[in-house]
């Protein structure tokens, strides 16, 4: 079975709710979704990576999907590098 890591961030800039936390911290990944496993990245340029290259040092992952929050903005939009 295929393998994915979905990540989000938590609050970040004041805000008390990031929604990409929100959204990975609602999906069950017990039975069904058991191929999924779900991450929620600290706010730091330095740890985020370090937690995500924990990760993968522990499983294989045939995809990995980052979710963000974007301010300001009121769709989803997809990025090549997020900032």
């Amino acid at each position: 079975m295929k393998r994915l890591l979905l990540t989000s961030f938590e609050p970040f800039l004041g805000d008390t709710v990031n929604p990409s936390e929100k959204l990975i911290k609602g999906i069950n990944t017990d039975s069904e979704n058991s191929w999924i496993d779900t991450l929620v990245l600290p706010v730091s340029f330095k740890r985020a990576p370090e937690v995500v290259f924990q990760s993968l040092n522990l499983k294989n992952y045939d995809f990995i999907l980052m979710l963000g929050q974007a301010g300001g903005r009121a769709h989803i939009s997809l990025e090549r590098a997020a900032l």
